[in-house]
């Protein structure tokens, strides 16, 4: 009897773990690739346009990204798409995706969603809010009615190592200021000589 509520007990232990986890699984359309967590948060959703139903042609969906460095070097934002299944895959070029900065101009625009579109370029310490808009071209086939678990969205971050010091242009005296330096004493030099000369003259 004992044995039996222990593999009761543990049966549903398991499904509960197991439904946990799916649910986790499918908790969002977006995957981030190394450390680009860091530096993104979709504006109140753990979706980017996953949770949108009843997509038609022509239509535009918006999302709001927040986007900040946290580190001292800079960094390159990108975002791709991918199909889920190979059947979806169509589906990729059946959307535009558009990059808009806060004054609602547009940085860049892409009908390749497999392709690393560029977000932004930050600062250490910089923080930026976009706008992700996706537009549903006007041939798009009834599948798409939903990217839920058609489509995931991918960000990446390359972060720029910083430059080396010995790349910098000095202003210092070792480059600039010596040898200007040096050619205002030699003329001021030549200028004196020259007006010794005229005296015998």
């Amino acid at each position: 009897m004992k044995k039996t509520v222990l593999i009761c007990s543990i049966s549903v232990l398991v499904g509960i773990l197991l439904t946990f986890s799916n649910v986790q699984a499918i908790g969002s359309d977006v995957i981030f690739e190394g450390n680009a967590k860091n530096f993104i948060e979709i504006k109140n959703s753990s979706f980017l346009f996953g949770n949108f139903n009843d997509l038609y042609p022509n239509i535009d969906l918006t999302r709001t990204l927040e986007i900040h460095d946290p580190s001292t070097k800079n960094a390159q934002i990108y975002i791709r798409a991918r199909a889920v299944k190979t059947e979806y895959q169509p589906l990729l070029k059946q959307i535009s995706l558009y990059v808009l900065d806060e004054s609602g101009n547009i940085i860049s625009s892409s009908n390749d969603l497999s392709q690393k579109i560029f977000l932004c370029e930050l600062e250490g310490g910089q923080e930026k809010s976009l706008k992700l808009r996706m537009h549903i071209n006007s041939k798009a086939s009834k599948q798409l009615n939903s990217t839920y678990q058609k489509i995931e969205w991918i960000f990446s971050a390359n972060e720029l190592t910083e430059t080396s010091i010995s790349d910098i242009p000095k202003t210092n005296g070792d480059s600039v200021v010596y040898p200007v330096t040096v050619i205002s004493l030699v003329s001021f030099l030549l200028t004196l000589i020259l007006a010794e000369k005229t005296k015998y003259f």
